[in-house]
């Protein structure tokens, strides 16, 4: 298949797979990517036009839409160029509790396009960018614990010091800036991981996790080293 992007074309036509009671509707676009060959895909909306679940990277194809209930649909996916496996994924989706299921996990609609790109295999070339994915899974996660220490020895500290007299009124306004920055660093990070930004979750997470990498390493040289104080 071609290596063409579909972003690059113009959306042509869609269909509708709606619920049995119409309340809900599984609805594609299509694009015409190269002679013959179409990418159908899908989001999920309710009557009102609302969407319940979308997939940002239009790559991705849906080949079967079946509802099990009028809440409940399962969806097969591929993704262009079909390359991957296994062959296709299937996700079933609840649009009343707005979870989807992927192998057996349920999560929130918002976190199924990650799960699904972490759940396709693709040779050559695809590999290499999958390895690079995973690289930058572990980082996350190594961002992510270092951001959540921060804020719990922040915490910590601050109930401490509110106990003891030393966060008082002449600095509580530093303390809770303090605080909120450290939690906001988090909030974003987990937020900009669950969109499938990787890269910007990182860097979000950076500003948290650094204060404990810091500590870390002072910490592991001082068990090296053993320094004497007398």
């Amino acid at each position: 298949m071609s290596a063409e992007s579909p972003a690059a074309a113009s959306p042509d036509f869609g269909a509708r797979h709606p619920s049995p009671d119409g309340r809900y509707a599984v609805v594609t676009q299509s694009w015409d990517v190269r002679m013959s060959i179409w990418i159908d895909t899908p989001h999920i909306e309710d009557q009102t036009g609302t969407t319940v679940m979308s997939l940002r990277d239009v790559h991705w194809s849906l080949v079967d839409a079946a509802w099990e209930s009028p809440a409940v649909v399962v969806l097969k996916l591929r993704k262009y160029p079909g390359s991957h496996q296994p062959p296709e994924l299937t996700v079933a989706v609840d649009c009343d509790a707005k979870v989807a299921t992927l192998d057996g996990r349920s999560m929130p609609v918002r976190d199924i396009e990650p799960a699904l790109d972490a759940a396709l295999g693709w040779p050559g070339s695809r590999a290499r960018a999958a390895g690079a994915s995973r690289a930058q899974r572990v980082l996350y996660a190594g961002s992510l614990a270092g951001s959540v220490v921060t804020n719990a020895v922040a915490i910590v500290f601050f109930v401490v010091g509110v106990g003891d007299g030393s966060v008082a009124s002449f600095n509580i306004v530093l303390w809770v800036a303090l605080l909120a920055g450290a939690g906001l660093s988090l909030w974003a990070g987990r937020s900009l991981r669950a969109r499938g930004r990787f890269g910007p979750a990182i860097a979000a997470l950076s500003v948290s996790a650094l204060p404990a990498l810091v500590g870390g390493v002072f910490l592991l040289l001082l068990l090296v080293t053993q320094p004497r104080w007398n």
